[in-house]
């Protein structure tokens, strides 16, 4: 650590050279503060999260003496941090109880960060693979490195999939955190909150998903009045088409290399259940144009339904759902309600489609 001393000089024209042997003008101290040279590096993390997850699970925090219920591992050096209330504790012990009351807590990542990034500091999430920037009483959830086979974040790991380290995103973070790109990031949160973000987060930058109320509204009269279409260019009344049946809305475009690998299983599940009646796709498009739309229609998808491009409806339904990316897959009860927000993890399963939609169909009593 060096300590150096700023100083102004007041020089007129002929004095450098006096100023330079040691004769001073005048001088006026501004600031002496301690000025810590730190690279801006990463731990090196392992190609699979499974062996990070396991080379950190039920260690104990250093404090607490106790598996952390909330694990953070710090990226700069290593550590397993605790994001709980039992590590809560005050810089400085108050002299009384209302100065205790007045004297907010430091969270053990925030006393972490100010020890090992001189304030700020990059984790990462073991219960959701997420990383978090904690500055100060501040933080703001990066997203995550690890992604699935289909590159896609395992939110909170729900899909119990196995993860890999993404390159391209492990140099972004490298990038971002080398030039300091997450202090000009507008999304911070209290720190306190980190833990309710975490779960509530669902990609990078994106730190709360409004909540979302489903209104019981049959989808017949969801999309009455609307003709859906075929690619053949048939058009279909909905509300006659979708009546007293299974629908997955199937929100999809051709660009997006995940969609373009699922759909094809999607035409498999759906021509096994075709014959039955009680099953239906409704295929909501976010190409970037007409053409795009037909072209992938014609390429991979299946005798199914589809919203014509570009129709208010199409966002009104994603808004209604909750539908934050693509390929979503969204299992609707007859009347409007949601079965499951996890029809593309069903569909993928080995399970025979006969089946699945028996599970599907046993929520809707």
């Amino acid at each position: 650590m060096t300590e150096v001393s700023i100083c102004a000089f007041q020089i007129e024209s002929g004095e450098l050279a006096a100023v330079v042997k040691g004769a001073k003008t005048r001088e006026f101290p501004l600031s002496s503060e301690p000025i810590t040279w730190r690279p801006f590096v990463l731990l090196d993390l392992p190609d699979k999260y499974d062996r990070l997850f396991a080379r950190y699970f039920q260690r104990p925090c250093r404090n607490c003496n106790k598996p952390p219920p909330n694990p953070m591992v710090c990226l700069l050096c290593g550590e397993l941090c605790c994001l709980d209330d039992c590590c809560r504790v005050h810089a400085s012990p108050p002299s009384n109880e209302e100065a205790q009351e007045q004297t907010p807590p430091i969270v053990e990542v925030e006393r972490h960060a100010s020890e090992c990034g001189n304030g700020a500091c990059v984790f990462i999430s073991l219960n959701s693979s997420l990383i978090a920037i904690v500055r100060y009483k501040l933080a703001a959830i990066w997203g995550s490195v690890y992604l699935d086979a289909h590159g896609e974040e395992d939110r909170n790991l729900r899909r119990g999939k196995p993860l890999f380290l993404s390159e391209r995103r492990m140099k972004c973070l490298y990038s971002d955190w080398a030039e300091q790109e997450w202090i000009r990031a507008g999304n911070w949160l209290p720190l306190i909150t980190l833990v309710n973000a975490l779960k509530e987060s669902h990609f990078a930058y994106r730190l709360k998903t409004p909540d979302i109320s489903y209104d019981k509204t049959e989808m017949s009269e969801l999309l009455a009045g609307i003709e859906l279409e075929k690619y053949d260019k048939s058009k279909h009344n909905a509300s006659e088409v979708l009546k007293d049946k299974v629908v997955a809305l199937y929100f999809s475009a051709h660009w997006c290399p995940p969609c373009r690998n699922f759909t094809p299983m999607l035409k498999t599940f759906y021509d096994e259940l075709k014959s039955s009646g009680e099953f239906e796709v409704v295929f909501i498009s976010y190409d970037r144009n007409e053409q795009d739309l037909k072209s992938y229609m014609k390429e991979a998808h299946g005798d199914w339904y589809h919203i014509s491009f570009k129709h208010p409806k199409i966002q009104e339904l994603a808004s209604k759902y909750g539908v934050n990316g693509i390929p979503a897959l969204i299992i609707i009860k007859p009347d409007g309600e949601i079965i499951t927000k996890e029809g593309r993890t069903n569909v993928q399963a080995k399970t025979s489609p006969k089946v699945t939609i028996s599970e599907w169909k046993s929520q809707m009593n």
